[in-house]
């Protein structure tokens, strides 16, 4: 196969690839790939498959474009000597549901100098995009329309596009076209923020501006009358300046002279003043008091919570941590990490600091209001803790309904065995896969497999590689294998049974053994008449 375009984008740092089977393979021109990742063996698996004017792009984990570990700089280097890298782009991190890492784009192209674009031969574009995007949530960001739309149109720009309108200009901060020499002097690391340098940063400067006029008057031919200016600047502009105070206002004056048109008058000086704050807040803005929204560090943060889930705070009477404990651990399917805390007479002072630590971090506030919710020394003031720090609040009405300032949120009317799906219905929560995979290994009674049993009809679409698996997690776990909700043998729902959900998931044909165990046979092959393309007989796929 030789292909005009190739847009990928391969798992990252995958260390299971069976490199060691394929050390002398055809396709590693460049440089073997290490066993233990398999960036680069994705990268030259491409360029193989290029056509003699083909392009790629494709996305990979950041350390590709940077990384010296196993010869893969070696790699990276002698791919670069070959003129094949025609742009990178580094994007933001946050922008995956599975990971939060920041990734790269790479573009690569077997013939800069074809008659379609311009000859690029010896130059590669770095984009560093960073600081783009916008945060939809505390953990996801997304990338807008217009974002999207400068770095293509930086890109087709710089190639020569002639369907773009405009010329290609390096932008300090983010875009910057650079000679295969540059790349040496930073041995061959492709990292955008080594190239693109520091960002031109303009200052809107609200000044005020007052003018004494006939400032000076001067007899000489028939009389000149000359005007003084005077800005009024904030201090964080006119303290770096006081050194130069006197050459900026000469040269302001001087520039203001030139847009004069009157006779006998001019502009005589200009003064720079400080602008005096009133700002009644000072003190706060200053830095030296505590701001009210109260920091966590990252690694307290990541004691608290587990990364990549949503955080969700119960609060509740300790008489319920029964119940509640149940909760935490049902919820842990839709991806939700709850934190529980459980009510102390007398709390210690590391107890009380991680409960505001929570409490600071959530994305959202459910309050379990029970009989008697009112009565703890702690519910009432977790309440008023999430109201003033904005997140969504959730009042369940477990046999009270909402009292006081938390009393304006409609309750949701529920009980111990619906209220997870209450709250996840709040929520727009759907099922984690990872998390459910994880549950069915954990599993080991026929009431924690009927339980998860209940999920099956709550799954997301299905990848082929989470159907496989959720099979191989099925097949190792005797307890799942012999319960009629998961092996289908419950008269009273086929249907739910694991393996007709997973049949409704893929084309593949699900096979259920008499033994209860499942396997998913290959998707049946095209004919030999319309199969496009036939592997070669020695390339073996990883």
């Amino acid at each position: 196969l030789r292909a005009d375009y190739v847009m990928a984008n391969p798992p990252f740092n995958d260390s299971d690839w069976r490199g060691d089977l394929l050390k002398d393979d055809r396709r590693w021109k460049y440089g073997t790939p290490p066993a233990g990742n398999a960036n680069f063996a994705w990268v030259q698996h491409f360029i193989h498959h290029l056509a003699p004017t083909g392009q790629a792009g494709f996305v990979l984990a950041n350390g590709s474009m940077s990384s010296n570990q196993s010869g893969e700089g070696e790699i990276r280097k002698n791919i670069v000597e070959a003129d094949l890298v025609d742009c990178m782009v580094a994007l933001p991190g946050q922008l995956f549901y599975s990971t939060q890492i920041p990734v790269c784009l790479w573009f690569l192209t077997r013939d800069k100098k074809n008659n379609r674009f311009r000859d690029r031969r010896g130059s590669v574009l770095f984009i560093d995009a960073r600081k783009m995007g916008t945060l939809i949530d505390r953990v996801h960001r997304e990338l807008t329309t217009e974002d999207i739309k400068k770095i293509a149109d930086t890109y087709h720009k710089w190639r020569g596009d002639k369907s773009v309108k405009g010329k290609y200009a390096d932008v300090p901060g983010f875009c910057k076209s650079a000679t295969l020499a540059e790349i040496r002097e930073h041995g061959h690391i492709l990292t955008p923020g080594r190239y693109v340098g520091a960002e031109e940063i303009e200052d809107d400067v609200n000044a005020s501006l007052r003018v004494h006029k006939e400032w000076d008057f001067d007899n000489w031919n028939g009389g000149t009358y000359s005007h003084a200016v005077y800005l009024t600047i904030p201090d964080s502009i006119y303290l770096p300046l006081i050194d130069r105070k006197d050459d900026i206002e000469k040269k302001l004056c001087s520039d203001l002279e030139k847009f004069n048109n009157c006779p006998n008058e001019h502009i005589g000086a200009v003064f720079l003043e400080v602008d005096t704050p009133s700002d009644q807040h000072w003190r706060e803005n200053s830095g030296l008091l505590h701001p009210k929204t109260k920091i966590v560090s990252k690694d307290i943060e990541n004691k608290i919570w587990e990364q990549g889930k949503f955080r969700v705070f119960l609060s509740h009477k300790s008489e319920d941590k029964v119940q509640v404990g149940m909760l935490r651990d049902r919820l842990r399917i839709w991806g939700i990490h709850a934190f529980v805390a459980h009510e102390d007479i007398e709390p210690t002072a590391e107890w009380q600091k991680t409960i505001e630590n929570a409490l600071a971090t959530m994305d959202s506030f459910v309050a379990l209001m029970t009989d008697k919710f009112h009565d703890s020394n702690w519910t009432d003031q977790e309440v008023g803790y999430a109201m003033g720090s904005g997140v969504p609040i959730i009042a369940v009405n477990l046999g009270i309904n909402p009292y006081g300032f938390i009393g304006k949120y409609q309750a949701i009317k529920s009980n111990w065995e619906k209220v997870e799906n209450d709250i996840v219905s709040q929520l727009k929560r759907v099922v984690s896969i990872p998390d459910f995979i994880h549950a069915m290994k954990e599993s080991t009674s026929d009431v924690s497999c009927k339980n998860l049993a209940r999920y099956l009809t709550c799954l997301p679409d299905l990848s082929e590689r989470e159907i496989d698996r959720i099979i191989d997690a099925y097949n190792t776990n005797a307890a799942l294998l012999d319960c009629c909700d998961f092996n289908g043998t419950n008269q009273h729902d086929k249907n739910g049974s694991l393996h007709s959900i997973l049949q409704k998931h893929t084309r593949r044909e699900i096979i259920q053994e008499m033994s209860k165990k499942m396997r998913a046979l290959p998707l049946p092959q095209p004919s030999a008449k319309s199969q496009p393309y036939q592997p070669e007989m020695d390339e073996v796929p990883f």
